[in-house]
């Protein structure tokens, strides 16, 4: 079904490449083939995982597109291609790229486990924008993420990677290339659990707490990690997003602002690669 549902999104696609080129453009971009374009990579390179763990998530980030706004992105990704030990959970789908302005199609194609442990997973990704829907030049497209686990690690010495290939963009009207190119493999160091304690990130009470309408929230990362600080209510629902973002090892200090919601207990939980807190605080108006 996934196979079927690409093979007609770039037929549809290739029906508007036939029309732009057969109808004088509506607009007169200018484009120049040494500008043109962007690069698709990871938004980190190097990363430590622990065996065992359930929050292992990537992300991959064009960066530095100019020119025409992109409206269509074609990439693969391979996964332990090193001979790591991931195994491969599911695709979910960039901030940039919302379900009512993009689709996106992928196709998981599972590598044979080989005597080792060690496999190597290929995602085919299909990016297209509904309608007048593109990609802008200027700015840091989340595309997606790539979710795993990690399994079986006999030693803190192995390592695998993430890699990127057959990458593929094309613009919007008029239809161009849009000579995005693939940026550097990411590199995961695989460690085993029992490391892992004395890895944990560190997240402290807010102060004031309770508080009116402005609070600090610390805490302390051992590593470099892509990281998020997100403020939920009561009901599971997210009010606010302070961090999300790679931070490397240090101790970090955000303010919230609560001025426009109502007095009430919330919870903020500081999410790692690794690992995962959440605490809870009072407003008081």
């Amino acid at each position: 079904m996934k196979k079927l549902s690409i093979i007609i999104l770039f037929v549809l696609f290739t029906v508007q490449i036939i029309i732009a080129k057969n109808i004088p453009p509506i607009f007169n971009f200018p484009f120049n083939p040494n500008t043109q374009g962007g690069v698709l990579e990871f938004s980190s390179k190097i990363l430590e995982r622990y065996e065992l763990s359930s929050q292992n998530s990537d992300s991959l980030v064009l960066r530095n597109y100019s020119g025409i706004p992109l409206k269509a992105l074609q990439f693969k990704v391979i996964i332990g291609k090193d001979g790591g030990k991931l195994k491969l959970k599911s695709v979910s789908r960039g901030a940039s790229i919302p379900a009512s302005s993009f689709l996106l199609d992928y196709e998981i194609h599972k590598g044979e486990l080989q005597s080792d442990g060690s496999s190597a997973d290929v995602v085919s990704v299909v990016l297209l924008g509904w309608g007048e829907n593109v990609l802008l030049p200027g700015e840091i497209h989340h595309i997606i993420s790539i979710n795993y686990d990690v399994v079986n690690i006999e030693s803190d010495n192995i390592s695998t990677s993430l890699s990127l290939y057959d990458v593929v963009g094309a613009t919007g009207v008029p239809i161009q290339d849009a000579n995005i190119a693939a940026g550097e493999d990411q590199i995961i160091l695989l460690r085993k659990s029992s490391v892992m304690e004395k890895e944990k990130i560190s997240l402290l009470q807010n102060y004031p707490n309770p508080f009116n309408p402005s609070t600090t929230i610390q805490f302390t990362l051992p590593g470099e990690s892509f990281t998020k600080l997100e403020i939920f209510n009561t009901t599971g629902e997210k009010v606010s997003t302070l961090v999300s973002e790679t931070l490397s090892a240090g101790t970090y200090e955000y303010e919230w602002n609560a001025e426009v919601l109502p007095s009430g207990i919330y919870l903020y939980r500081l999410q790692t690669q690794q690992n995962s807190e959440i605490r809870k605080m009072i407003l008081i108006k």
